[in-house]
């Protein structure tokens, strides 16, 4: 199941980022995984897989508006 939230840090040293989610959740994420220029206050789309050092974001999308 997809999520929404909002990239809420960036950090390109060590390549990661985080979200957080509609619960106020907050997930990292892997930066070189993105196929956009990730932005703070950023919506986006995602899906939250365990990995053996916990909890990651990934298959990230930008979020579009529905009209």
């Amino acid at each position: 199941m997809r999520r929404r939230g909002y990239i809420i840090s960036i950090n390109k040293d060590i390549a990661l980022g985080t979200i957080v989610d509609t619960n106020e959740q907050e997930i990292n994420f892997l930066i070189r995984e993105l196929i956009f220029v990730p932005l703070i206050n950023q919506e986006i789309t995602f899906i939250i897989e365990m990995t053996e050092s916990g909890l990651i974001a990934t298959d990230i999308e930008l979020k579009t508006e529905s009209k």
